[in-house]
């Protein structure tokens, strides 16, 4: 059975065209089949702006927002895509329907009296068009990367704003996804943390609106969703997950925390075991907020490696949960 890697990219290393061009860098040097990635920066703060916003009836924190969000997005878009004329530019075609979308959305009254419900409709947007920004410049740059929706397959309760994975009804729409057809012909992948689709087939009808059933698995929730695409893979039979590596914005698990001014030395972790990390994290140590809290729970079982990178120093080793 092969080995693959799974790699997943936050929104606090992903917010300008340098950290494309490092993410680029990184994917050409350990070519990981598959890719997750979370909002670019800021851009869910702006999008729970957004829905507060719609809830509110407040135009001012709407169009404050969308200014926002297209600051770590759509100018991000016409910076490297500068040269081509927009017209013909595929992803700036795709950013603009999105934007032109909520655009409607947000102008009329809410769909519904669940402000959970609504919030889960406006946040999924971060995460999907990172992945598309992401997916296009890879495919231009290195080679093609096929973009899937993580919610064709991530099943979950309607439990807004933190829903719960339903693993058995994952499980068999795994099996059947385009995720996993495409994987074991070994095409590299890449698809959205954060994100889910309610399985009870919810549909709620508002003229022409049609509400059907996305929803978000917490906040900072993007590690447990690399977790979980690894532990569907490896449930599946479709391959070995060598290892799920977080690229974060320092050099692995450190002794204490390392914003902190004290005399302590600082070092950090090569490898720990998942039960050391755990204790970091339950007493409060450096690892807490390092990683989502239910990320291990889908790699322990399957002893698949969580291994903690540096985005920007990438020739550190990093730290290895095992």
């Amino acid at each position: 059975m092969k080995k693959i890697k799974v790699f997943k990219f936050g929104g606090g290393v992903l917010k300008d065209p340098q950290s494309l061009l490092q993410l680029l860098s990184i994917v050409k040097k350990e070519r990981p089949e598959v890719i997750v990635v979370s909002a670019m920066g800021k851009t869910t703060n702006a999008l729970k702006n957004l829905a507060e916003g719609y809830i509110n009836d407040d135009k001012n924190l709407i169009n404050y927002s969308f200014e926002e969000i297209d600051k770590y997005n759509g100018s991000l878009i016409r910076s490297i895509w500068m040269s081509k004329e927009s017209e013909k530019n595929e992803i700036k075609t795709i950013y603009n329907s999105y934007i032109e979308f909520f655009k409607k959305l947000t102008s009329s009254k809410p769909f519904c009296n669940s402000h959970e419900m609504i919030y889960d409709r406006i946040m999924v947007l971060g995460e999907i068009i990172s992945s598309v920004i992401v997916s296009q410049f890879l495919s231009e740059n290195l080679s093609k990367h096929l973009l899937v929706r993580a919610d064709d397959f991530i099943m979950t309760d309607m439990n807004f704003g933190s829903a719960n994975v339903l693993i058995d009804k994952s499980i068999k729409k795994f099996k059947n996804s385009i995720f996993a057809k495409e994987l074991e012909r070994g095409t590299p992948l890449i698809t959205q943390g954060f994100i889910g689709r309610s399985a009870t087939n919810f549909s709620l009808n508002h003229t022409d609106f049609v509400f059907d059933g996305p929803t978000t698995l917490g906040r900072e929730s993007s590690d447990y969703s690399a977790s979980l695409i690894a532990h569907l893979i490896v449930n599946s039979l479709l391959a070995i997950v060598e290892e799920v590596t977080l690229w974060k914005d320092v050099n692995g698990v450190a002794n204490r925390d390392p914003k902190e001014k004290t005399d302590q030395p600082l070092f950090y972790f090569s490898s720990m075991s998942y039960k050391d990390f755990r204790l970091q994290i339950a007493h409060g140590g450096s690892a807490e907020g390092l990683v989502h809290s239910k990320t291990l729970n889908e790699l322990e079982p399957y002893k698949i490696p969580l291994r903690i990178k540096s985005f920007w120093n990438p020739d550190t080793a990093g730290t290895l949960i095992s």
